[in-house]
């Protein structure tokens, strides 16, 4: 179980990754969040772009309110998935210490 949980940690630090290029490439972020959503956890209607089918380039060419939404969904969701990796890092490192009972 603890190699799972390395495993698991590591497939959602690439999962974030290729979320935060996604965003900067100004890719639609609710095709690419739906992946990282069940891998973090995370409820795929709470992700970042949800429903708004835009990326960076796109929210910020519609206006400056739509890109700021983008923009704040984005760093919620970035945010949560690495939130849910440290935790999951921590644990494993507890437990290959021996310090989790």
């Amino acid at each position: 179980m603890l190699a799972t949980l390395g495993q698991s940690a590591a497939r959602l630090h690439d999962r974030s990754e290729s979320f935060a290029s996604a965003f900067v490439e100004g890719l639609p972020l609710d095709v690419v969040a739906a992946g990282h959503a069940e891998v973090a956890g995370i409820a795929a209607g709470s992700g970042a772009g949800a429903g708004s089918g835009t990326g960076a380039g796109a929210g910020a060419a519609a206006g400056t309110s739509n890109g700021q939404e983008v923009d704040a969904a984005f760093v919620r969701q970035y945010r949560s998935m690495r939130t849910v990796y440290h935790k999951r890092n921590i644990m494993a490192d507890r437990w290959a210490k021996g310090s989790v009972s």
